[in-house]
């Protein structure tokens, strides 16, 4: 019984050492002061290059860690977002920046600093989620319903009317890689 009373006095005396000698974390604010084009953070993703994207319902922005540049729509230019509102951001394994918007999806070109808008259908809808399988191909969840990108970036495949709600908010592979589609009246389960 002494050799346990040793070994628990140990442990405790360890476990304290370890807890005292902890860094404690560092939290730092970022608000309209500092850069956002508005206080409401909905969205975040990080791309290869290690910006971070924040998503407001005013404008997109890239944090470089020293400053942030907004990126806002205009209707006359199309190399610009489809909406002001962001609702989703999402890196995919290529390292493209996918921009969910309450009017429609864009993809982020690095190279020229602009953003492709993607219509399906010629129809405005919210994006509400962005998802890559495990084979590359993107999945868009919108208030239209549910989309597809094939990996080799071809037009899109609509799944239109195919789940259990067109308002599609959640996507995921599972291990076996069938996707789910979670909806506003439901569940789907595509093998």
């Amino acid at each position: 019984m002494p050799l346990l009373r040793l070994f628990g006095f140990l442990v405790l005396h360890v476990f304290c050492f370890i807890i005292a000698t902890a860094q404690p974390a560092s939290f730092q604010h970022f608000s309209v002061e500092q850069g956002l084009p508005n206080y409401s953070a909905i969205s975040l993703t990080q791309d290869k290059m290690g910006f971070m994207w924040i998503g407001t319902v005013d404008g997109l922005c890239r944090y470089d860690g020293i400053r942030f540049k907004t990126y806002r729509s205009n209707a006359s230019d199309t190399g610009t977002l489809f909406s002001n509102h962001i609702i989703f951001l999402f890196t995919d394994s290529k390292g493209i920046v996918w921009v969910g918007t309450s009017a429609g999806l864009n993809k982020y070109n690095i190279v020229q600093d602009r953003f492709e808008r993607i219509s399906f259908n010629n129809q405005i809808a919210s994006v509400f989620c962005v998802y890559e399988d495990s084979k590359g191909q993107i999945w868009v969840g919108s208030t239209n319903g549910l989309y597809m990108i094939p990996r080799n970036g071809s037009a899109f495949i609509s799944f239109q009317n195919k789940t259990a709600g067109n308002s599609v908010r959640a996507i995921l592979e599972d291990k076996n890689s069938g996707i789910w589609v979670g909806s506003d009246k439901g569940l789907t389960y595509i093998e």
